[in-house]
């Protein structure tokens, strides 16, 4: 016998919310493709509360971007790449770039001047020049200048690990938010969905 207590929107064993609960599925299966009963069982949790409810995908979280475009999540896919690369782009740099290059070019340059400056130097010594002193003091300041450069390149090289420490906990976070968001980002993608099913749905081989 039914219980007349039982509000109707909120009884679930009813015919017409368990026929309700299972259109909701057959539109679940039809729009994700790929494993369904997965997709099923995180939708709904995620359809039970009106707050954010984080679950874990760990394919998004793997594939990243390519997860979210092959989705048709384009939104999501587009500022994750950006954030991914740059990441990637500090982890390369603080491993294999080479962060002292600029200074070492400077001090390549400078060299060449001091040479110079030497060479005047010297024969401003053997022709008993009165312009010695200056000369000297020019020689000097250059090979400070060489000195405080070079010690900024080596800082600069030692930063290198740091650099790509920093680029590894970027990526990290980002794939950590992409796996913890994507079933949200694809459930309110198949709402959109059941109003209007000309939006691209499920994984296309060609995605």
């Amino acid at each position: 016998m039914k219980d007349e207590g039982v509000n109707p929107l909120e009884d679930t064993e009813s015919e017409a919310a368990l026929q309700y609960a299972e259109t909701r599925r057959e539109n679940i299966r039809t729009f994700v493709r790929t494993s369904p009963d997965y997709y099923i069982k995180n939708f709904d949790r995620i359809g039970a509360s009106a707050r954010f409810t984080p679950t874990f995908n760990k394919m998004a979280g793997l594939f990243g971007p390519v997860w979210f475009g092959a989705r048709g999540l384009w939104s999501w896919a587009l500022p994750f790449l950006i954030i991914e690369t740059l990441a990637l782009v500090q982890i390369f740099r603080g491993l294999f770039g080479d962060l002292g290059a600029e200074a070492m070019a400077r001090i390549a340059s400078i060299e060449g001047t001091l040479d110079l400056r030497r060479q005047q130097l010297q024969a401003a010594i053997d022709s008993g020049s009165d312009r010695v002193d200056a000369f000297r003091r020019t020689v000097e300041s250059l090979e400070a200048n060489i000195g405080g450069i070079r010690a900024e390149a080596e800082a600069m090289a030692a930063e290198g690990p740091t650099i790509a420490l920093t680029g590894l906990i970027i990526l990290v976070v980002a794939k950590l938010a992409q796996a913890i968001s994507a079933n949200w980002a694809l459930e309110a993608r198949f709402s959109d969905w059941l109003s209007d099913t000309s939006i691209r749905s499920g994984m296309p081989v060609q995605q």
